[in-house]
């Protein structure tokens, strides 16, 4: 029994050694690997401090590019009205006390109509403010009616293709209606101031009515004049 045990124990030798070299082997191996680790973190708060640093120079007041603002922030400019419809609107806005925006459309409706009657715009305007101070609801005794003071029961061909007597109130349609009805005054009189007399009823009492008129628009003559002056 003794013999055998002496063999085995001799047998079994080469395995320990075998076991001996690989546990070395594998210490060996963790030393390589803590090395590699150690020297890895010993490199990396530089790494890092480099990418800082290039995040920081990317940041930096002279190296950002400017802020640009989003598209629908950004505003169009203002398209400002034409300069001399200005001029009259606030002419007429003062002498008559009434709102800038609504003397402004009232101007700017003369001009539309005396473009579509070859009429002067100013004289269209100075019939509104001798007939009605630029009201546009004015009603006379006599059923003159708006801007222009048109009186339907004799014009009712023109305002029935105008779109019939309700529309007659609308500012746009009654400086229209208006400056056609004085248009044909003065085309079958062949005379300014006999068509504004013609106009307003009253050919028997002399031509105070083309003179309220007539002086009025050499008025807004002047404002013309003085605007052109200073552009």
């Amino acid at each position: 029994m003794a013999k055998s045990t002496q063999f085995e124990v001799t047998k079994s030798a080469p395995f320990l050694e075998t076991g001996r070299s690989m546990v070395i082997l594998l210490a060996f191996l963790m030393s390589l690997l803590s090395l590699a680790v150690s020297l890895h973190s010993r490199d990396l708060p530089q790494i890092e401090s480099s990418a800082l640093n290039t995040t920081n120079y990317a940041l930096s007041p002279i190296q950002k590019k400017p802020e640009t603002r989003p598209e629908q922030d950004v505003l169009e400019p203002s398209v400002p009205a034409d300069g001399k419809l200005l001029a009259l609107a606030e002419f007429v806005s003062k002498r008559y006390r009434v709102s800038l925006d609504a003397t402004l459309d009232l101007v700017s409706a003369a001009y539309a109509a005396g473009e579509q009657t070859s009429l002067d715009p100013l004289l269209i305007i100075a019939v509104m403010a001798v007939e009605s101070r630029f009201n546009p609801i004015a009603e006379s005794v006599a059923g003159a009616k708006g801007l222009m003071q048109v009186i339907p029961r004799y014009h009712m061909e023109k305002i029935i293709a105008s779109g019939g007597e309700k529309a007659v109130l609308e500012p746009e349609i009654n400086i229209l209606l208006g400056a056609r009805i004085l248009r044909e005054y003065i085309a079958r009189s062949g005379d300014l101031t006999t068509g504004l007399q013609m106009y307003n009823g009253a050919l028997d009492n002399g031509n105070q009515y083309a003179a309220k008129v007539i002086g009025e628009k050499q008025r807004l003559q002047q404002i013309l004049k003085n605007y052109h002056n200073q552009v």
